[in-house]
């Protein structure tokens, strides 16, 4: 029952299509929240015209304002539940982020909606339960004061309540962006001496068969570590650096495979301005080879591609290697973690505005990745 209650509690302010906690668990929490409210109104108000210590007062107020408080809170869950319902989840996604602030706008004429429903229903069934014209009390100057005051209170506790969980979002955000960059650096430095090491040792092995490729190498591997590692000492940096990189571990990487591997990058001046984090674009580029284009005998190509998609950087790394049939191929240790450490960091930065996109053809493959573009500071 416990369980259930904080369930209900943590996933009160979030609409989601699936629930795991029962109704009564939420009809309980939305009328304790109710009762609550009602009763910090009520004594608002009577400090407000001095009759906080009349018992009977109390007695001939409290029950209809009760009445009244949970008739609202049912509604307001009722129409939740609808839209979980009817709506895609996507939908539900951005009604609950609230780093949107339509989101909030939506929710609170929602709100609206349901107090004004709950409060002329609870008026109808006071006045029949304690025989009073329903119509003459709609119609008096002061309960309409009132229903104005109690949709501007509502609505004003629903904004602040809104920011309350903005601040939090924002500072948990933070929290697991520097976590998954701390991730991030700590599995880079567990793969660059691997690179490194394989690297030096085919310029070694070419030193006397091929001098000529060996230099070549060797020279795209220190044009690829110079901009690997200006990249590692940023957090944010611009598409431009990331495809600089990109460019130089292709252009490694072909020499390596002996022209097995051709690559082309798509992306103009205006997209390649755009800010973004570092290190997202390279270990698509790095799957691509290692999945796609490594094991095929005649090799293949990569496209990196970026364009501006309205207020979105779409980029996007095609290949046509292996493709599905790259799943019968023992894969390596650490197969599938750059994908998911990737998704981790849009996750920690974008939220639903961040996305990775993952397509295996019998072809090829491409990996299609969209962000937010990042306003210039």
């Amino acid at each position: 029952m416990q369980s259930s209650l904080k369930i209900a509690w943590d996933t009160f302010w979030t609409l989601k299509k699936h629930r795991e906690e029962p109704l009564w668990a939420r009809i309980a929490v939305g009328s304790a929240i109710a009762v609550a409210a009602g009763t910090l109104l009520m004594a608002i108000s009577g400090v407000l015209t001095g009759r906080e210590s009349d018992p009977g007062w109390w007695r001939a107020s409290y029950p209809f304002n009760m009445v009244v408080c949970l008739l609202i809170a049912w509604f307001t869950l009722a129409l939740a539940r609808l839209l979980e319902k009817v709506l895609p989840e996507r939908w539900l996604a951005r009604l609950s982020d609230p780093t949107d602030w339509r989101a909030m706008v939506i929710c609170n004429l929602a709100l609206a909606a349901a107090l004004t429903e709950g409060s002329f229903s609870g008026l109808y069934i006071a006045a029949f339960t304690w025989h009073f014209s329903a119509t003459d009390a709609i119609a008096h100057p002061l309960a309409q004061a009132r229903f104005y005051i109690l949709v501007l209170v509502v609505s004003v506790v629903a904004w602040i309540w809104w920011l309350v969980r903005l601040r939090q979002h924002q500072r948990q955000r933070a929290l697991q962006l520097m976590a998954t960059e701390a991730q991030l650096r700590l599995l880079q430095g567990q793969i660059e001496p691997h690179f490194l090491f394989n690297t030096l040792a085919n310029v070694e092995s070419l030193m006397d068969a091929d001098p000529p490729r060996a230099r070549r190498m060797l020279e795209a591997f220190t044009d690829y570590l110079r901009a690997g590692l200006t990249q590692m000492r940023e957090g944010d940096s611009h598409l431009a650096a990331e495809l600089d990189m990109a460019e130089r571990y292709l252009e490694l990487m072909g020499i390596r495979m002996g022209g097995r591997l051709a690559y082309r990058i798509d992306a103009d001046a205006t997209v390649r301005a755009v800010r973004m984090p570092t290190l997202l674009l390279q270990p698509l580029i790095e799957n691509a080879i290692h999945h796609g284009i490594e094991g095929k005998v005649e090799g293949g190509t990569v496209t990196v591609s970026a364009r501006l998609d309205g207020g979105r950087l779409v980029l996007r790394v095609d290949d046509d290697g292996l493709g599905q049939a790259a799943a019968q191929r023992p894969h390596r240790r650490g197969a599938g973690m750059a994908l998911a450490n990737i998704r981790s960091r849009l996750q920690a930065r974008y939220g639903a505005h961040g996305s990775l996109a993952l397509d295996i053809r019998g072809d090829g493959a491409s990996a299609v990745m969209t962000l937010t573009v990042q306003e210039k500071p």
